[in-house]
């Protein structure tokens, strides 16, 4: 998975005063990123970010990550 994401990832600068829209602000900024990089998905095991309707880009478990990827 590491070689993987090193291979395949990208890096992008933190966003700026990201709109608030989830209770816990920090994840303001990772859904703020996630659209900036025009994400399909943000791998997490965050309960409240897997549990938050109408999340765009949605939240997937790492689980869920790795199938869609063909990893498992």
């Amino acid at each position: 998975m590491i070689r993987f994401l090193t291979a395949n990832g990208i890096r992008l600068r933190d966003p700026r005063d990201p709109r608030p829209i989830l209770r816990a602000l920090n994840d303001d900024d990772l859904v703020a990123l996630a659209l900036s990089a025009r994400a399909r998905a943000i791998v997490t095991g965050d309960k409240d970010l897997l549990r938050h309707p109408g999340l765009h880009p949605p939240a997937i478990t790492p689980r869920s990550a790795c199938e869609l990827l063909g990893l498992l």
